[in-house]
């Protein structure tokens, strides 16, 4: 998860306030939300084991789904 535009006591404040257990980045100078034209939040990129961006989803989503696991999992096989 990035954070873009939060200082990373906030982001540390926030994500333990909620018990969130993923990995959080903040990215207070927006350097990465600008590298990826980050228009609106929330974003998901999917990157695969070579760096390459090989998928996006603008907005709110339901990720939990046995069908976007199977995506996800078939997105990301090499």
């Amino acid at each position: 998860m990035i954070s873009s535009g939060e200082q990373k006591a906030a982001v540390e404040a926030f994500m333990k306030k909620h018990n969130y257990t993923v990995t959080a980045l903040p990215d207070s100078d927006k350097k990465v939300s600008n590298e990826y034209a980050v228009l609106r939040h929330p974003i998901k990129f999917l990157i695969n084991k070579r760096g390459e961006l090989i998928g996006a989803s603008p907005g709110y989503g339901e990720w939990d789904s046995e069908a976007m696991h199977a995506l996800v999992d078939f997105l990301l096989a090499d």
